[in-house]
Order: C-alpha cells, then structure tokens, then sequence
C-alpha cells in the first residue's frame, strides 16, 4: 500500500507460545494479531507477559560537597580564649583570637591578638588535666620584640604586597673607565606612604617577594632593620605619622 509516496506497511503478529488449559493438557497458541494493542493484551491476559520497559537515560549530576564551617581546635589557630594580664599590680581579663604558635623558647605558648586593638601578647597554657578551653591563661612578658615584629608581620599580611620606589639615582665609575648610573631602591608596603607617593619605579625588572617568607622572617626575627631596605615608616612602622598600621 502507497501512500504520498510512502510504504505504509501492515502490522501482523503472531504467538507460538505453549500454555496449559483447564484440563492441565499443554497447547501451542496459534492466534494471529492485525493490531499491535490486541498483541499486547492477548499477551497480558491469557499469557501473563508484559511488555519490557525500555531503559530510561540516566543524567549525571555532579555531587554535592557539603561546606563545613571552619572550627578551631582548643588553643589552636583562630581559636577564641580569655587570658589574664597584670597592670599596675591589678590583674586585668583580656579576651583575644589565637594567631599562631608561641615563641620556641616558651614552651605550650600561644601568640594571641586581643579584641581591644592592643598589641600581641605570649600567652602560656597550663598543662593540667583539670584545666579546660574557659581556664584563664597567663601573660608571659618580655617580648616587646616579639609584638612588634608579629605587628609589623600583620600589616604586611593585610596589604599582602611589597612594592619598591626609587630613592635616588647615583653615578658609580667602574675600573673600566666607565660610569653607570646606580638607582637605589626602597620597598613599601602601604602605597599611601609619605615616603613612596610621588616616586618613580624602578627601571629594571624586580622580582617579587614572597609575602609568607618575610612574615616568616619577621616572626622568627631573620630580618635586620638596619641593613633591609624596607620602609621605616610602613613596613618597620616606626613613626607611621597617622598612615593605619
């Protein structure tokens, strides 16, 4: 049959599938089918045999990772604590976060940062079982050192770069004959700074710092203050003159 030019074909089926009758005597059903819905159920009822369900397709979905906050360990970085200073021979409570381990020679120590804008204080923790994260710790003193580096080490962190201007600009002879001019360098932190605003960059290419080694070299007191040439006024912060340290 033609039709618009397209074979339109005829549905025809037929079951040669074995059953039982009332008798329990086996058959071989011979019935024929002119339509797809009387096959379907024909096989249902007098053959108890359904149609397969085709397979759906299955998307893939990326997981989803779940975000944890993050919690510090007692006394650990980040970690919220409540120690005891004494002034004028009265003993304050202070309460600040923990920014890293202590000095090595103090030994269970703790650098805390206080909530009131002081400077960083050597805090020493008390090994006994008794004692919990709410037990007040002591202030251990001597280390003006320490603060001001653990401060100077904070700032450069929250600028989180190290820049370099020129100072002057000097003609060195050499054994050559020659001269070449010399540019001297200084490295700031705060591009604010009275000392770098207005000053040209160096004409060589520099290469940067890495801002983790120097705030390590600060904490661990690797870092001359008179041989550098960093900034006395924002990165050593001597004298800053209002710039925000």
């Amino acid at each position: 049959m033609r039709k618009s030019g397209l074979v339109v074909g005829r549905f025809f089926a037929r079951c040669r599938l074995a059953y039982r009758d009332d008798t329990n005597q086996v058959h071989l059903c011979d019935t024929k089918f002119d339509s797809p819905s009387e096959f379907v159920k024909h096989m249902a009822d007098v053959h108890a045999r359904t149609q397969p369900r085709s397979p759906r397709e299955r998307k893939w979905r990326r997981p989803q990772r779940s975000r944890l906050l993050y919690e510090p360990k007692e006394f650990g970085i980040g970690a919220w604590v409540t120690f005891a200073e004494s002034r004028d021979g009265k003993v304050v409570l202070r309460r600040g976060q923990v920014w890293s381990l202590g000095p090595p020679r103090v030994g269970h120590s703790r650098w805390v940062v206080p909530d009131d804008g002081g400077d960083a204080v050597v805090v020493r923790i008390n090994q006994r079982p008794v004692l919990s994260s709410e037990t007040l710790l002591d202030v251990v003193p001597g280390y003006s050192v320490q603060r001001q580096n653990l401060r100077r080490a904070e700032n450069l962190r929250r600028f989180g770069r190290l820049f370099p201007v020129v100072v002057s600009k000097d003609w060195e002879y050499t054994r050559s004959g020659g001269k070449t001019l010399v540019e001297t360098w200084c490295w700031h932190v705060n591009p604010k700074c009275p000392d770098a605003v207005g000053k040209p960059a160096p004409s060589e290419q520099t290469q940067p710092f890495n801002i983790n080694q120097v705030v390590l070299d600060l904490i661990n007191g690797r870092i001359n203050a008179s041989a550098s040439r960093f900034c006395r006024r924002c990165f050593w912060l001597d004298g800053a003159g209002g710039i925000p340290a």
